[in-house]
């Protein structure tokens, strides 16, 4: 607190814009009566958005009259998250050709898990007899198709992403000669896939500081969470402004100093960031242009902004430097030249489907497959192989499109087959890490592959879009389909253990074995 009355909170959040908002409303004063300053945090995967406990240590700051910090035990964390179950039930109607005709979807949810369609789609190609890879490949939607909301979809990579996991799976084979049991172990493939919106509209703000020296830095909201987004982010700005990207730098994520944005949620970092950074660097370079014109005596539209100067086109040795125009424009001690931009996505939000909105700026299009091996004994699930196939749009960063997709997958595996909070009389009685399970290095798969699909979207910054998310999805049903292929029963529930796969076994073995008179 300071004597002014203003708040500053530091937070580890991925919405620090959001979360002055919302400390604001709770306290009853303006937003310029708060700052709100988020470091480099750890991975956030979506808990870390809007206002948690931040008005507490304000509350009591206020009360003792200095600073408080408030850190949760890992016990508490569990109280700040909301991640609730989901009751799906699902009618699918369609040809014996396997083409899909309708649905009637029954859900009670709240923001629970996704998994239940692609399970469904497997069960339904097993009545059918079609193949499970060719039933998705007859029904997904194709570039340039209507969505079901009346849009036009665009850079929609998941026929490509199935057919690589297809390709992976070594899919054409397997259903030809299945791999047979070895003692109580059997085997089996399974595939899903996922097309997934991001947050729109929404809109990100930014502006880029030439410094006295000729370098760059970055004023702006985006977080960074572990997933690279100032490294993808600099490699935009750099190849904007004609700099090596040791060129740009950050300014630290503090709402008093940088633009505001929607927040590091959804996946839109790059996309949206991406496309605010470029308008603002696109105003820099206009600024230096102009500068430069007067003083080389040239065109504006003859100029070229190139490896940190402006010079004219055909003559690279008449031109000036980033430094050279600083200093004749602001003296000998030099200035600083500001460049601001902004980018706002179409669209209002899913409609009632008679009006063709805009839904998702772009679609995330991506497949997961799975091979396991299950001991009939034991009950115990051995993922041997799991692919993820991910359309990035176009890989501004390759190594680090790889990397997201690894640790998509790997949080997926998790809900798959590990974590899960049990309650009693309403409490939950496992938070902690310790009787929370979560997968270490010894629990992955044996075998992961992570594929990069590119289809390049026209809006995204050199034709990317958004990665995050895309991969976590498919996984569960992917595994839970090769468990079905491999027992021919299908659990329902998650996350997939042992105990529930003994007692699927005890059950199906009960109903086939006649009562005793």
């Amino acid at each position: 607190m300071h004597a002014s009355g203003r708040i500053t909170v530091w937070s580890c959040t991925q919405t620090p814009f959001a979360v002055r908002a919302e400390l604001a409303r709770i306290l009853g004063v303006t937003v310029n009566q708060i700052r709100v300053i988020a470091p480099y945090i750890g991975g956030g995967y979506g808990a870390k958005t809007n206002v948690k406990i931040e008005h507490l240590p304000v509350l009591l700051a206020r009360k003792a009259g200095r600073p408080v910090k408030l850190t949760l035990t890992h016990n508490e964390i569990f109280f700040t998250v909301t991640k609730h179950a989901a009751r799906i039930r699902l009618r699918t109607a369609a040809t014996r050709a396997g083409d899909l005709l309708g649905q009637a979807v029954e859900i009670y949810w709240d923001t629970g898990a996704y998994w239940a369609y692609e399970s469904q789609l497997d069960t339904l190609a097993r009545e059918l007899g079609v193949d499970p890879v060719e039933l998705r490949r007859r029904n997904l939607y194709r570039e340039g198709e209507l969505f079901i909301t009346g849009e036009p979809l665009h850079s929609l990579g998941v026929r490509e992403s199935l057919d690589q996991v297809a390709r992976s799976l070594r899919w054409e084979e397997w259903r030809a000669a299945r791999r047979a049991p070895e003692g109580p172990w059997v085997y089996g493939k399974g595939v899903a896939c996922t097309l997934k919106n991001t947050v729109t509209p929404s809109g990100s703000s930014a502006a880029v500081k030439l410094n006295e020296d000729g370098t760059v830095e970055v004023l702006c909201a985006t977080v960074e969470i572990g997933q690279g987004a100032r490294t993808v982010l600099s490699q935009i700005v750099a190849q904007e402004v004609g700099l090596p990207i040791s060129g740009v730098t950050f300014a630290e994520v503090d709402t008093d100093v940088v633009p505001f944005d929607r927040g590091t949620i959804s996946a839109r970092s790059t996309f949206h960031m991406g496309r605010a950074l470029q308008a603002a660097v696109a105003d820099l370079k206009a600024q230096l242009v102009a500068g430069a014109a007067d003083l080389l005596e040239a065109s504006p539209a003859d100029l070229v902004v190139e490896g940190g100067r402006v010079y004219v086109q055909g003559t690279p040795e008449r031109g000036l430097s980033f430094v050279q125009i600083n200093r004749r424009q602001f003296g000998k001690g030099g200035g600083t030249f500001f460049g601001h931009g902004a980018f706002k996505s179409p669209g209002r939000g899913v409609t009632d489907g008679r009006e063709h909105e805009i839904n998702s700026v772009f679609w995330f299009g991506g497949a997961a497959g799975a091979e396991v091996a299950v001991n009939t004994r034991t009950g115990e699930i051995r993922v041997l192989h799991l692919v993820n196939a991910t359309d990035a749009g176009k890989a501004l960063n390759p190594l680090q499109v790889e990397a997201q997709i690894r640790g998509c997958a790997i949080l997926g595996y998790g809900g798959a087959m590990f974590e899960e909070v049990a309650f009693e009389g309403g409490q939950p009685v496992n938070a902690s890490l310790l009787a929370y399970r979560i997968p270490c290095a010894a629990d992955l798969p044996a075998r992961m592959e992570a594929i990069i699909v590119e289809t390049p979207h026209r809006d995204g910054p050199y034709g990317s879009k958004g990665v995050g998310e895309t991969a976590v999805a498919p996984v569960a049903p992917a595994i839970g389909n090769a468990l079905a292929d491999a027992l021919g029963i299908r659990l329902r529930d998650l996350p997939l253990t042992p105990d529930k796969v003994l007692l699927a076994l005890r059950e199906r073995q009960a109903a086939q074995v006649p009562p005793a008179r």
